[in-house]
């Protein structure tokens, strides 16, 4: 069983990087056939128009082999089906993140507006467990962090959401800086048998592997703020909830 679920990790990480590479070029012409592009400008490294929704394919690419694994009749696939709440509400939260962002890179939406949201978003992940309320010490005993769990999580969650969307400027970094955490949670979670999330990151990981072809310099694409808030909540999300269900200090270092 556990050999079945190692495949279909493989299996999400290619499948999400073909579906990112397919995708990609096709946002790209719908993004220029609307508008959405990033002109070039004095404080901007990119000489042409640059589509700037390629959050898209990042988006399409990993809820595809997520949702996929909803019917998957192996361990992974009932992990899936046995903690569909904390999932559920993840998901929910990043598809909201994805949402606004689109709207904003279209159309423009207000910073106390988006902050709302993701406040929201982050508190709803909370009450769902998806928080750090306490910390193991191995032979110490366990320290309980209470009702500060939840100040600290929201904190981190729209903290991390907002760096990713700051970053998003230059050719490759927001992408790059995501894939090695997307990588380095995935590992802790495989390491910890936490192959619910592992998935999660592998898909991450797979999308933006299949996107960074495009992005690095010369970029073809950005992501867009509907790219980089759906990953930065889906990152920001996922840790907390990796080192949660770790409930060590190791998990918390991650």
């Amino acid at each position: 069983m556990f050999f079945k679920g190692y495949i279909t990790l493989e299996a999400v990480f290619l499948g999400t990087m073909f579906l990112s590479i397919l995708t990609t070029p096709l946002v790209i012409r719908w993004a220029k056939a609307r508008g959405a592009v990033d002109a070039p400008g004095l404080r901007k490294i990119h000489a042409k128009a640059v589509s700037r929704v390629g959050g898209i394919a990042i988006m399409f690419a990993t809820m595809t082999l997520i949702v996929a694994m909803l019917f998957m009749d192996n361990n992974i696939g009932d992990a899936f089906r046995g903690n569909y709440v904390q999932m559920a509400v993840l998901l929910a939260g990043a598809m909201a993140m994805f949402t606004v962002g689109l709207i904003d890179d279209l159309r423009g939406v207000r910073a106390r507006h988006k902050f709302l949201i993701q406040l929201a978003a982050a508190v709803a992940l909370c009450l769902a467990g998806g928080r750090i309320d306490k910390v193991s010490l191995g032979s110490l005993g366990v320290i309980s962090i209470g009702e500060w769990g939840w100040l600290l999580t929201i904190v981190w969650i729209v903290g991390v959401t907002n760096a990713v969307n700051l970053i998003d400027g230059l050719d490759g970094l927001a992408a790059g800086i995501c894939l090695i955490a997307a990588g380095a949670v995935a590992i802790f979670a495989i390491y910890t048998e936490q192959m619910l999330l592992a998935v999660i990151m592998l898909a991450l990981l797979g999308s933006l592997a299949g996107f960074l072809f495009l992005n690095f310099n010369p970029a073809r694409v950005f992501m867009g703020d509907c790219g980089s808030l759906f990953l930065g909540f889906m990152i920001a999300g996922s840790s907390v909830m990796c080192a949660a269900k770790a409930n060590s200090l190791k998990g918390i270092a991650l």
